[in-house]
């Protein structure tokens, strides 16, 4: 069993095994932070394990603050953006990779380059556009920014790019319509 143990691979084992201690116990003391007492908490020297589960942290918590309205802004907001950012980048990925209309390459140009700006530069613009069009506090407003992501467009359309445009013209030959080619022969193909 320990023929093939080198030191330099125990001293490794040893480093990886440090380096995971130093990344879970953070969640360690916050899991078993929320059973202690507040005492416990601040105690010194710090008590490693609660002396008795109390639940009373979680009831203050929710008393203290609406956390189920929380939650559910948050799972409209990302099942709202998810939902409609997919939609989007993948119409714009199949009109980049599978049509031709004017100016295909200069918007394609474009894309690429607001792919270089980074979201920092883009909150203050986006925060003025949200107070201009009164969606500061509401779900739109949280959801709007995020409607379309250009490094998805051009990572879908890489990938449209390599279908085979046979299986397009069978789908125009059939009778479907661009979108019905998008989202009933495109979508199922690239799934993986």
């Amino acid at each position: 069993l320990f023929k093939n143990l080198s030191f330099g691979r125990v001293l490794i084992y040893v480093f990886l095994t440090l380096g995971a201690i130093t990344m879970v116990f953070p969640f360690y003391w916050m899991i078993t932070g929320a059973f202690k007492s507040g005492t416990e908490i601040i105690s010194f020297p710090p008590v490693w394990f609660p002396t008795s589960f109390a639940l009373t942290n979680f009831v203050e918590a929710f008393e203290r603050a609406p956390f189920l309205s929380y939650f559910i802004n948050s799972v409209v907001a990302m099942v709202g953006s998810v939902s409609i950012c997919s939609f989007t980048t993948i119409v714009g990925a199949f009109a980049f990779s599978k049509l031709d209309f004017p100016f295909k390459n200069v918007l394609l140009a474009l894309l690429l380059g607001l792919m270089m700006v980074p979201f920092e530069i883009l909150i203050l613009p986006l925060y003025k556009e949200m107070i201009t069009l009164k969606l500061i506090d509401t779900t739109a407003g949280v959801v709007l920014p995020g409607l379309c992501g250009a490094s998805t467009i051009f990572f879908f359309r890489q990938y449209m790019i390599g279908l085979p445009k046979e299986l397009l013209d069978a789908g125009r030959i059939d009778g479907a319509t661009e979108y019905g080619i998008c989202f009933k022969i495109n979508i199922p193909l690239y799934t993986p």
